[in-house]
């Protein structure tokens, strides 16, 4: 859409594998102009080398320019929302060189789209823009979309279609219609290469999921429409994957979970959700856990050095506690279905401050403790 777009989208083309591990180093300069008509805005290009084709995004078709005559030899029409950047090899290295990808259409495709099953691909170092935004119509916040769909994007959202092995890192999106960046959200096996890691990335006003991984770190995301940070579902039983979130950030509107990893672990990380999950965890470490809504700070298989505090739900609800705090203004604070240690709930409006259905050991609740085995001066 802009002219300074095309070094970047001529350093991106998969078919110019070369010029990607080198565009850096490389300088560019003009060969010759070919004109091709039209008033509407232009967006991304391919090279398809062995046809001599250079394919154009123009508005809501693609141009097609024979490069050897550098005539325009036909015209793809009808094609809303094509991708930005269309990867379609293994074994990619793209770096967009602190570059910006912007697109604020009502109905942009992804900005950097992995195609199906791809390997191997390494995404890094620029931004990308679209158009939505959030509007607080007096009861809730509503995105108002605009832009890019998905940010960066691996397969089609079909099973089996996401790619393995993919690192995105130093990049930040904001403003996508749908999810920020979505790598396969489902773990990965132990024995495995990484499969979809997401390091020192910022997203924010997405109206989808901020950041889909199995590996999240050192990541920011804010003002999203769904879960902020996803790593898919619980293992199946019988099952060995790997999921982490740690030292990253969340807040998001409505009701999805400021970080979503059940079966996995989550650590030194902080997650607010207006009317859900503050963070869903296996394992909570070192974190803290919000919500303004009926749902619980903190929902933990086990928590640890943790702060979780909700409105209307539990502050922390786990299996087991240690060392921590939680806060509600009309549920319990605390509740552990089997141990808690060194722990102190509160319940502002409650009559109960910390529960624990086995041992409560060494922990204090306002205004009460309810647990039928209290030891070493629980109150």
């Amino acid at each position: 859409m802009k002219s300074h777009h095309s070094l970047a989208a001529l350093a991106l083309s998969s078919l110019l594998q070369t010029a990607l591990t080198c565009a850096a180093e490389e300088s560019y300069h003009l060969v010759r102009e070919i004109p091709v008509g039209g008033s509407a805005q232009w967006d991304y290009l391919t090279i398809d080398s062995e046809a001599h084709r250079l394919y154009l995004s123009h508005a809501t078709k693609v141009e097609v320019i024979d490069l050897t005559s550098g005539a325009v030899v036909g015209t793809i029409d009808n094609t809303p929302g094509v991708h930005g950047i269309e990867i379609t090899s293994d074994d990619v290295t793209l770096d967009l060189n602190g570059f910006s990808l912007i697109c604020t259409a009502v109905n942009g495709g992804d900005a950097i789209h992995g195609g199906n099953s791809k390997r191997g691909l390494i995404i890094r170092n620029g931004h990308i823009v679209g158009g939505t935004t959030f509007n607080y119509n007096g009861q809730a916040w509503v995105a108002v979309p605009a832009g890019w769909k998905i940010g960066i994007a691996s397969g089609d959202g079909t099973a089996g279609s996401a790619g393995t092995s993919i690192q995105v890192s130093d990049l930040s999106v904001a403003g996508t219609r749908a999810s920020g960046i979505s790598l396969n959200p489902a773990g990965f096996l132990s024995n495995s290469a990484a499969n979809g890691t997401v390091s020192r990335c910022n997203v924010e006003n997405c109206g989808g999921v901020g950041i889909a991984a199995a590996m999240v770190t050192d990541c920011t995301v804010q003002n999203v429409g769904s879960h902020g940070i996803d790593l898919g579902s619980s293992p199946s039983f019988g099952e060995t994957l790997i999921g982490l979130v740690s030292r990253s950030r969340a807040t998001v509107h409505g009701s999805g979970a400021a970080i979503h990893a059940p079966g996995y672990t989550v650590a030194d990380s902080h997650g607010v959700s207006e009317l859900g999950v503050g963070i869903e965890a296996q394992t909570a470490q070192n974190c803290r856990g919000w919500t303004t809504g009926a749902a619980s700070g903190i929902l933990a298989g086990s928590a640890g050095n943790c702060d979780g505090r909700s409105y209307s739900g539990y502050g922390i609800e786990a299996g087991t506690a240690a060392n921590c705090f939680g806060r509600s203004e009309t549920n319990i604070g605390l509740r552990a279905t089997a141990i808690v240690s060194y722990s102190f709930g509160s319940s502002d409006n409650g009559t109960i401050g910390l529960q624990a259905c086995l041992i409560a050991i060494g922990c204090n609740g306002f205004p009460s403790t309810d647990c039928p085995n209290k030891q070493l001066g629980t109150n």
